[in-house]
């Protein structure tokens, strides 16, 4: 009634397994990557970082801010993000601050500079404790 498969038809069987299964993947992202555009942000472009969007409230809890640098003083930066809410932002000595051009201090940084900041939040949730304050071009206009 049936005859036994051959290893040549084992082969094309399993290539169309992966093929199926890589279709299957290519939807869900696609789909995902619609959503993640169109979902929290409807209305307003997707702000992204050297051209990857990173969606409305990727860095949660104040572990991280992206914004222009609205004032410098010797211990911290204040930040206006893009929805113009204000960070504070502590700077210490094991601060790790880069740029573009390679400077690394404290006096590379000036209001209206682009920049990702990585750090914890202070105990009570009012500042962010920089441990790295990366410089990016500023973004295109559209």
């Amino acid at each position: 009634m049936f005859e036994p498969l051959t290893p040549t038809k084992w082969a094309a069987l399993g290539v169309i397994a992966v093929l199926l299964a890589a279709l299957i993947f290519l939807a869900g992202v696609g789909v995902g990557s619609h959503r993640m555009v169109m979902g929290p942000q409807e209305g307003r472009p997707p702000f992204s970082v050297f051209g990857i969007p990173l969606p409305h409230g990727y860095i949660v809890h104040g572990h991280g801010a992206v914004g222009i640098i609205a004032s410098v003083s010797t211990s911290s930066v204040t930040l206006t993000e893009r929805e113009g809410d204000t960070e504070i932002v502590s700077i210490s000595p094991g601060t790790t601050i880069e740029s573009p051009d390679g400077t690394t201090t404290m006096t590379t940084l000036a209001p209206g500079m682009h920049v990702i900041v990585i750090g914890a939040p202070d105990e009570a949730q009012e500042r962010i404790n920089a441990s790295l304050i990366r410089i990016v071009p500023e973004p295109p206009q559209p």
